[in-house]
C-alpha cells in the first residue's frame, strides 16, 4: 500500500477515534463538563494530536451533530415529497410517517440523538461559542421548518386537523424522546428492550387522539 494512502487512512482512523470517544464523553458528562484533555486521554493520544484534527471542542461537537441533523432533514424531505405525491391517505398515515422518521433517526445515531436531547434539557446551547450556535441553529431550523411545512400542507389537503403545527411537532418529539429515555433506562437494568414496540404503540394512541379532533365549521 502506498505510503500516502496509508497515512491518509491512519488520519481518518484517528479522526473517527476522537469523534467516537468524544461522543461517549459528551453523553456521559454533558457538553459543558467534557474537555479536550479527557477526550485525548481516553482516545490514547496527546492533547496536541486532538488539536491537529479539531481546533476546538465546538468543532468536534459539530462534526458529530451535523451528520445527524442532515439525516433528520433528508428524512423530513422524504415525508414532504410523499405527501406532495399523495402517498398518505389520512391523518394516521402522517402520524406514523413521523414515527418511522424518528425511528430511522434513532437507528442512524442513537447516541447523537441523546446528545441533542441533552442540549435541550441542560441548556447546553449557550455553552457553545456564538459561531457554533449559529451553525447549529441554521441546520436545526431547517428541520423545524420542514416539519411545519409538512403539517401545514397536510392541513390544506384536509388530511390533518387544523392545529398549531409547532405544538403538534413538540408533542410528537416529546413523546418519542420521553419513551426513548424511559426504555433505555429500563433496558440497562433488565437487559431487555421494548423501545420500538412501546414507541409504535404510543404513536398509534397519539394518532387515535389527534386524528379524532374535528375541525370547526
Amino acid at each position: 500500500m502506498p505510503a500516502n494512502r496509508l497515512l491518509k487512512e491512519r488520519k481518518a482512523l484517528n479522526r473517527r477515534t476522537i469523534q467516537e470517544v468524544a461522543r461517549e464523553i459528551f453523553f456521559e458528562k454533558g457538553y459543558t463538563n467534557s474537555t479536550i484533555e479527557e477526550i485525548a486521554k481516553r482516545a490514547g493520544m496527546g492533547k496536541g494530536s486532538v488539536y491537529y484534527y479539531f481546533s476546538t471542542k465546538d468543532e468536534i461537537f459539530l462534526s458529530l451533530t451535523f451528520p445527524l441533523l442532515d439525516k433528520i432533514n433528508e428524512s423530513l424531505k422524504g415525508i414532504k415529497k410523499k405527501l406532495e405525491n399523495r402517498r398518505y391517505k389520512n391523518c394516521k398515515d402522517i402520524i406514523m410517517a413521523f414515527y418511522n422518521h424518528f425511528m430511522s433517526v434513532y437507528d442512524f445515531d442513537s447516541k447523537g440523538l441523546r446528545i441533542l436531547q441533552a442540549i435541550q434539557q441542560e441548556d447546553l446551547f449557550f455553552s457553545m461559542s456564538e459561531e457554533t450556535r449559529d451553525k447549529f441553529s441554521v441546520q436545526a431550523r431547517i428541520g423545524f421548518q420542514l416539519s411545519r411545512e409538512i403539517l401545514s400542507k397536510a392541513m390544506e389537503m384536509d388530511l390533518f386537523p387544523s392545529l398549531n403545527p409547532f405544538e403538534v411537532i413538540d408533542s410528537l418529539w416529546g413523546a418519542f424522546m420521553g419513551i426513548v429515555q424511559l426504555e433505555e433506562n429500563k433496558s440497562r437494568i433488565s437487559g431487555k428492550s421494548h423501545l420500538k414496540n412501546t414507541i409504535k404503540m404510543s404513536f398509534s394512541f397519539l394518532a387515535e387522539g389527534i386524528c379524532s379532533i374535528k375541525n370547526p365549521h
